[in-house]
C-alpha cells in the first residue's frame, strides 16, 4: 500500500516569507519487515518587496505571492511523472491545505487528478480556512469517480473567511457523494458556513449508503432550523447499518423540534453501538425528547451515548430520571451521559 501526504505551509519569519512543500511516500509493501520513507523537500524563498512601496501594499503583494506558489505547488503535484506513475498503486492520498487562500476555481484539476488513483481507498482533504464557496464544492465532482473509496475525510470549516459555504454547496457535496457506494467511513467539516438545510433537492437525490459504519458531521456554527433538521435526520435514516455516529451540532436554530426529528431516525438504526451529539446554544427548552428517544426498543446494540446540551433553556423535572429507568433495557449499554448546564 503507497501513501501519498501533500502538505503545504506557509511561515513568516521576520520580514521573510518562506514557502514549504513537502511530499512523503510511504510504501509498506513490506510492511511487517520495513517502512520504506521518501521525504522530497522543496523550499521557495519570496524575495522582500522594495523599500519604498508602503506596508499595506507590500502584505498584499506577499499575499499574492504566496497564493500563486500555492497554486504551483498543487499544479507541480497533478503534473508530476512521478506520482502519475505510482497512482495506479496509490490506496491514500492526504492533502494538509488549510489557510492558504485557495479559491473555488482552482479545484477543479485537483479533483480530477485524484480521481486517476484508480486503487484510493482513503481520502483526507483539508481544505478549512480558505475561499472555497459553493462553486468550489461543486468543483471537486471528479472525486465521485473514486468508486474504490472507503474512507473519506473532508474539512471545509470557515472562520473567517467571507466566502461561506450554503445549501447549495452541501446539495452539490451530496451530488458527489451518491456515486461512493463503498463508503464504511465519512467524516466532513462544514462548521462555520452558511448551511440552513432547506434545499429539497437533497430529499429527492437520498439513497442507501449500506457500507458506511462510522459517520461524523460537523455543522457547528451554521444556521441550521427545523427543516434542516429534518433533512439532515432522513440523510442518516438512509445509513441504516451506522455503528458509530456523532452529530456536532451546535450554536443552530433548530430548538427542540429538530431534536423529535433525531429520535424518530434513532430508531431505526439497529446496529447503532455509539452516538455522541452536540446540540448546546440551541434555545433547547425541553426535554421531552429525551424520553422520546429512551423509549426505543430497537437500539438493542448500544453501548454509549454522550449529548452535550450545555447552554440551553431546559427545564429538567422529572424527565431525565423517567429516562434512565429505561438503562437497564439496554443490555450492552456501559455509558450513558446527558452534559447538562
Amino acid at each position: 500500500m503507497d501513501v501519498f501526504i501533500v502538505n503545504i505551509n506557509i511561515q513568516q519569519k521576520s520580514n521573510q516569507y518562506r514557502l514549504k512543500q513537502n511530499k512523503h511516500l510511504l510504501t509498506n509493501q513490506e510492511y511487517l519487515n520495513q517502512l520504506i520513507q521518501t521525504d522530497i523537500q522543496t523550499d521557495y524563498l519570496i524575495k522582500k518587496m522594495g523599500q519604498n512601496q508602503n506596508k499595506q501594499q507590500k502584505n498584499q503583494n506577499n499575499k499574492e505571492g504566496n497564493v500563486q506558489k500555492v497554486y504551483q505547488m498543487l499544479n507541480s503535484f497533478i503534473k508530476n511523472t512521478f506520482f502519475q506513475q505510482k497512482n495506479q498503486q496509490c490506496t491514500e492520498l492526504v492533502f494538509k491545505l488549510s489557510k492558504q487562500n485557495i479559491e473555488d476555481q482552482r479545484l477543479s484539476d485537483l479533483a480530477k487528478q485524484i480521481a486517476t488513483y484508480k486503487n484510493l481507498k482513503v481520502l483526507t482533504l483539508d481544505l478549512s480556512e480558505n475561499l472555497i464557496g459553493d462553486d468550489g464544492v461543486a468543483q471537486l465532482s471528479e472525486i465521485g469517480n473514486c468508486q474504490n473509496l472507503t474512507q473519506l475525510s473532508l474539512n471545509l470549516s470557515k472562520q473567517n473567511s467571507q466566502n461561506k459555504i450554503t445549501d447549495e454547496g452541501l446539495l452539490a457535496f451530496y451530488t458527489i457523494l451518491i456515486n461512493l457506494n463503498n463508503l464504511e467511513t465519512l467524516n466532513l467539516d462544514f462548521s462555520s458556513n452558511k448551511i440552513i438545510g432547506e434545499n429539497s433537492d437533497i430529499l429527492r437525490k437520498l439513497k442507501d449508503f449500506p457500507n458506511l459504519q462510522k459517520l461524523t458531521i460537523n455543522l457547528n456554527n451554521n444556521q441550521l432550523g427545523y427543516k434542516g433538521m429534518y433533512g439532515l435526520s432522513k440523510i442518516v435514516y438512509y445509513c441504516r447499518n451506522l455503528r458509530y455516529l456523532n452529530l456536532q451540532l451546535r450554536n443552530n436554530e433548530f430548538k427542540e423540534m429538530g431534536l423529535e426529528q433525531f429520535c424518530m431516525v434513532f430508531r431505526s438504526l439497529q446496529q447503532i453501538q455509539h452516538i455522541i451529539m452536540d446540540v448546546q446554544e440551541n434555545n433547547i427548552t425541553s426535554d421531552f425528547w429525551i424520553i422520546m428517544f429512551m423509549m426505543s426498543d430497537k437500539l438493542s446494540q448500544l453501548r454509549s451515548f454522550v449529548f452535550y446540551l450545555q447552554n440551553n433553556n431546559m427545564h429538567h423535572g422529572n424527565i431525565l430520571k423517567q429516562a434512565k429507568k429505561k438503562f437497564h433495557k439496554m443490555k450492552f449499554l456501559v455509558k450513558a451521559d446527558f452534559k447538562l448546564n
